[in-house]
């Protein structure tokens, strides 16, 4: 039996994986590594989960990752069919582990998915709502994809939500910038990193 939390609220980090960010020593980058690097998105996605596992926050992690067979698999679409044929995100293969800045700690849930979306292939919300999340910070890659489709879920299902937007990034900035300033904003409150302490405030207070 899982305790819920002390603090109605968890940060999820979505698809900070090697495989999308860079794998150690490998001879040709993912298009998200220059991205990622460029602005610092992964020092800033370490900066909130160390003040989210400061506040007592529930943390979880959240991967492309795919189980044998891709028995896992939600999303039909020809990326995914391509994802499968070239036996890309195994679960077990480096392109699935997490980025070490940002690695899970013992005890901190992580989700294997087969889908761009966060819920629709996991069991993220029965564990956020037996920890008691009512406020969901959420940062990650790609802005567009993972981050817009959680938020957009996660609203959906009836929690707060809010994006850490230099937590984020896109291969193409104008994706970023596109989802930061103009899509997720809709539905999701977009703040920077060094504002996550104050909102907590607000949370918790």
């Amino acid at each position: 039996m899982v305790n819920p939390t002390t603090v109605p609220a968890a940060l999820v980090l979505l698809d900070f994986q090697q495989g999308l960010t860079a794998i150690p020593d490998a001879a040709d980058p993912p298009p998200l590594a220059a991205a990622v690097a460029e602005h610092g998105v992964l020092d800033k996605a370490a900066a909130a989960l160390a003040t989210a596992r400061a506040r007592g926050l529930t943390v979880a992690h959240v991967r492309v990752a795919f189980e044998a067979g891709h028995a896992n698999r939600t999303n039909r679409t020809p990326r995914f069919d391509d994802h499968e044929a070239a036996g890309r995100f195994l679960l077990g293969s480096a392109a699935s582990e997490f980025c070490t800045e940002v690695a899970p700690a013992d005890g901190e849930p992580v989700f294997s998915k087969g889908s761009v979306a966060a819920f629709a292939s996991t069991t993220l919300e029965r564990a956020l709502r037996v920890r008691g999340a009512r406020t969901l910070f959420l940062a990650g890659i790609a802005t567009h994809l993972a981050v817009e489709s959680a938020a957009r879920e996660a609203a959906d299902r009836g929690f707060e939500v809010v994006v850490l937007g230099d937590g984020c990034t896109a291969p193409d900035q104008g994706l970023h910038e596109h989802a930061i300033t103009q899509t997720i904003p809709l539905f999701a409150e977009v703040i920077d990193t060094d504002g996550l302490g104050q909102r907590l405030d607000a949370v918790t207070g």
